[in-house]
Order: C-alpha cells, then structure tokens, then sequence
C-alpha cells in the first residue's frame, strides 16, 4: 500500500488538497483533506507507505492521443523506446500511435510488427491506430479489427496507399460503411487533395508578395482547405446515417471548430483535438529557424491562434494533443517547402500547459482534455482519473518559478523545437506507471514497462 499525501489532486476537473491511496495497480481511496491537518496513515496498516509531496500536483497520467513513434525504417527521427521516454519525462503515461510509418501500417503483419516493438521497448502505455489497406486488398479489413487497435486513419489529403482515393465520395463512403458494421474509431486528418506543383506556386507566389516563410506555408495549406474537408467528411457520415465515432485531428481553424460544434449539436458521434502549438504559437512567431514551426496543419495567423486558445478556455474543445511527429536536424535544415512538416511535442505537454494555468490564461478544467475526455473517447479503461477503482497511472508536478525550454537536452531524437527559451512553470517529478513508480525525482528507476493497449 502507498499513501501519497500533501499535495494538489487533480479530482473532478480541479486540483484540491487531499491524500491518494495506491493498492496494487489501481487506486482505492482518495481523501481531500483540510491543507493544516497532516495525513497520517492508518496504524493498522503498519507496511504503508507514505510519499510526502511538499504541496506538489498530482494528475492522473497524460494521454496524448497523437503521436508518431516512426520506427521502423525511421529510427533516425525517433524510435517507440525514445519516443515514449520522451513522453515519460513529460508526464504522459499513454498514447496513441498514428499508422504513417515505413512501410505504412496499412496491413495486419505490419501493424503486427509494430505492436512486437511495443511490447519490447516502450516506457509507458500505447495504443496503436491502423491506416486503411490498399483498396484493391480491403480484405485485410476484417483481419485488422481483430488486432488490438483503437480504429483507423485516414489521411485525405495523402493517402498512405495511392489506391484509396479519398476524395471520391464513393470510396470513402465505402470504408466509413465498414467502420460502421464494426463500430471502429475513424479518425481524420483534414486537408483536401492538391496536387504538389499547385501548393509549391502557392508558396512562392506568397514569398514573392512579401510574406514570411510561416505564412506563405499557411497559403499553401489554407484554412478554406481544412474547413471544406471537414465539411465534405460530415456530408459522407450523414449520408449514411452513421452512428459510430468519427474523430478529428489537430484542427487549425476557427471555421472548423464552428462547423464541428453545428455538427455536435445535431448529435452526431464526433469529436476533435487541437495542439498545443495551434493554441500557442502563429505565424508572427520567429523560432530561430522557420522549420521548427512548419507543421500539418499549418500554424495559423495570429487571430487564427487567439481564436483557437479561446475556444479551448471556453470548454469548446474535447481533447488537445500534440501530432509529436519527429525528425532530424538535418532534415529540419533542408529548404524551408522541401523540409518534412512535423515538430517534436510530447515532452513538453503537461510542462506547456500547467503553465498557462499556473499563470491564469487557462482554467483548470482544461486538463480533462488530456485525461479523462481522452481516455473516453478512446474507451482507455480504468484511465484518465484519480478516483477508485482506476489505474494508478500517476503524475506528479512541482511548480516552479521558471525555466526555459531546452531542446538540446529532450529524451526524444529530436533535438528542435519552436518553443525555444520559452518559460515554464511545471516540471515533471515523479510518476507511477500501474502502481510502480517508473520516474523518481526525475530519474528512471525500470527498463521499458509499458503495456499495449488494445
């Protein structure tokens, strides 16, 4: 038995003083507790332990429900063992892997591959999404659903197999009617197809008028482009009168949050997720190199940026996760058009937004979006909560007065990032990973523990 006492609880979308019983791997008691009445634990249970936290906050683990691990023939950019010491260090306990890998996650060996490096190298909890098999082997399907994924991926503005058209209506009606018999998950990265030579004359049209790197990138992959591929995925899911989740990634536009809230409020079984960066950073900003801010969907104006932030404030937004998506510093050095979109983001989760609560831009409820809506939404288990009955999947912060982001010394491969220097306020100290305690005053204390999720 461990007693964690004398600190903030995060406990019904607020932090409260109180005291936190682990038996085993799930949690079986929490006691909020007057702040000048110190916990003692019970004298019958003379083997407790009692973890004194020195006014500390206490969350349930992260979930981060969009990461990319890459692997595989990717290792350079990052691999499932650094990738998920990253996420470790940053106060997530489980994630959800997106399947654009190479080769892609598309058929039931490959993510069977996948799932075997998982087991053998992750620090915390994955969960695996599938990417849809070439169409002409969507046989493969029925075979897919019964590995231990949380549904699918589709890119529709890039497929991961050419074959899958996305954007005739027929095919995508196809799949989301698959989706529907087997009540799968589909989630959604929404931009519409253009083919490249039209989106690289964008962006120097764009440079040539005067414009940053950043925003001509923003031209490239409009606003209008997203909002009218949110729009066309809802027209295919109403058509078939669809009741099973449809999901979407990292939205970028204030339109699109908009379109979405309409389509809630109609009842439809959807939900969406913004980043970080799309809530923090825009186009104004001036990382020391435009790459470290070039990400899919694109940072967007400053307007753009402040509704977005808004929207979340306001309750507006049912998870924020961060599209971690790795890659080298030589890579990151290319051409600004030739240089992979994507920036490293796990790590700094919790850190990022603690901070905007321990400064009061954000209210504290805004953590249910990267604990329990997650975990519902996902259906993670016994995830996402500090309340009986529930995994003891554990964090612990220290709140400081400030320290500046440092890429140089992340646990991902990817030493960048866009928040370079920017102040923090919370610091990752501890962690219990299904009651053990994997991360002690910073440092590891178990190899590679996690467990898959199916």
């Amino acid at each position: 038995m461990i007693y964690l006492a004398d600190g903030y609880f995060y406990v019904n979308a607020h932090f409260q003083w109180g005291a936190l019983q682990i038996d085993g791997f799930r949690i079986s008691a929490f006691q909020p507790l007057d702040p000048e009445v110190r916990f003692e634990a019970p004298l019958w249970d003379p083997s407790a332990k009692t973890m004194r936290l020195g006014g500390k906050y206490v969350l349930p683990g992260l979930i981060d429900a969009h990461v990319h691990f890459r692997d595989m023939d990717q290792k350079e950019k990052e691999t499932i063992e650094t990738g998920s010491r990253a996420a470790l260090h940053g106060g997530v306990t489980t994630v959800v892997n997106m399947p654009n890998t190479r080769p892609p996650a598309t058929l039931p060996e490959i993510v069977a591959a996948w799932q075997i490096l998982a087991l053998k190298n992750c620090y915390i909890n994955v969960a695996f999404l599938s990417g849809v098999p070439p169409l002409s082997r969507w046989a493969a399907l029925a075979d897919l659903v019964e590995k231990p994924i949380k549904g699918f991926k589709v890119y529709l503005y890039a497929p991961l197999q050419p074959e899958n058209a996305w954007h005739r209506p027929e095919i995508l009606q196809k799949f989301l009617h698959f989706a529907q018999r087997r009540s799968q998950l589909v989630c959604f990265h929404s931009d519409i197809f253009q083919p490249e030579a039209i989106r690289q004359q964008r962006y120097e049209s764009a440079i040539l008028s005067g414009k940053t790197e950043l925003e001509a990138f923003d031209e490239t992959h409009p606003e209008q482009d997203e909002v009218a591929a949110i729009e066309y995925i809802l027209q295919e899911y109403r058509n078939l009168e669809n009741t099973h989740p449809i999901h979407f990634c990292h939205v970028s536009s204030p339109a699109g949050i908009e379109i979405l809230l309409a389509a809630k409020r109609e009842g439809l079984n959807i939900s969406w997720e913004v980043t970080p960066h799309h809530m923090l950073l825009c186009t104004k900003d001036t990382p020391s190199q435009a790459s470290f801010a070039k990400v899919l969907n694109p940072i967007r104006s400053e307007h753009a940026r402040d509704e977005i932030f808004r929207y979340v404030k306001d309750g507006h937004v049912p998870i924020i996760a961060t599209d971690h998506a790795p890659h080298t510093l030589q890579e990151k050095s290319l051409d600004f058009f030739k240089t992979p979109a994507g920036i490293p983001g796990v790590e700094l989760l919790g850190p990022l937004l603690l901070t905007e609560i321990f400064e009061g831009r954000l209210p504290e409820h805004i953590l249910d979006c990267v604990t329990s809506n997650p975990a519902d939404r996902f259906n993670f288990a016994n995830k996402g909560r500090i309340a009986p009955g529930f995994d003891a999947d554990i964090v612990i912060f220290e709140k400081i007065d400030s320290y500046p982001v440092n890429s140089s010394s992340f646990y991902t491969n990817a030493k960048f990032s866009p928040y370079e220097h920017r102040p923090l306020r919370a610091r990752v100290t501890d962690v219990f990973l299904g009651g053990e305690l994997v991360l002690y005053q910073g440092k590891e204390r178990l190899a590679p523990s996690g467990t898959l999720i199916s």
